[in-house]
């Protein structure tokens, strides 16, 4: 782990292969790097963190003082993961977070409260492989991601791979679109498939199946089926 108090303090080129950063610092993951003993934590309620610091427009970013962390991870694939599509998810990266691994650049995100994921499957190598990531404390999302809470920073939440199956579902969106009289339905299942072959869809009500339907497993798909008299939701 490195610490900057700004992006310009940073190493260049740290993510390299030809770089070792085995000599710094360690931290824990998941952990904001205020509770590790870098920066520390700020309390801000209607103001922006940075005012008193820095004059910015709207969409501006802090450059004076924007703690800038630097991690890098020595790893090898794991034997069981071997031969398929390998994947990371940094579960909760605040606020931006950009991954490179065996110095290649993978991506960026900049959401901080939802899970940031990448597929690795092309940069990776046989035995040790360097995953590296930098992450800002102040980006463009922190106009956004601002409200009455203690400001944090780093990878804060679990990191992990994880490999998909040859054929999967990847994305699934349900409705259920009543009619005018709010007395039938038609449950309306969108998706989309990486691989092909069948998917089954079957409503239950407890053990009793209501309605059943089966569709190729297409890179898109859409299932509607009709639902007579469906129980709509209650208190």
């Amino acid at each position: 782990f490195h610490y900057a108090k700004n992006y310009d303090s940073t190493i260049p080129g740290f993510e390299a292969m030809d770089y070792c950063c085995r000599s710094w610092d360690d931290i824990h993951v998941p952990a904001h790097i205020q509770m590790e003993g870098y920066d520390r934590p700020q309390y801000a309620n209607v103001q922006y963190p940075w005012e008193g610091w820095e004059e910015l427009e709207p969409g501006e970013i802090p450059t004076r003082f924007n703690p800038t962390a630097s991690y890098a991870k020595y790893f090898e694939v794991p034997e069981n993961m071997k031969g398929k599509r390998i994947f990371i998810s940094f579960q909760g990266a605040e606020s931006g977070i950009a991954v490179w691994l065996n110095g290649n650049y993978v991506g960026y995100s900049e959401d901080t409260f939802t899970p940031s994921e990448f597929e690795l499957t092309p940069y990776l190598k046989e035995g040790e492989n360097k995953l590296a990531a930098r992450v800002f404390k102040f980006t463009s999302s922190s106009w956004c991601e601002d409200q009455d809470f203690f400001r944090f920073s780093g990878i804060y939440r679990s990191v992990y791979l994880y490999t998909t199956p040859e054929v999967h579902v990847q994305d699934v969106c349900i409705r259920t679109l009543l009619d005018d009289k709010y007395q039938d339905a038609d449950l309306q299942i969108k998706g989309n498939v990486a691989g092909k072959g069948k998917i089954s869809l079957t409503l239950r009500d407890g053990k009793d199946i209501i309605a059943q339907a089966q569709v190729d497993a297409a890179e898109e798909f859409t299932v509607t089926i009709p639902v007579k008299a469906p129980k709509l939701w209650s208190a």
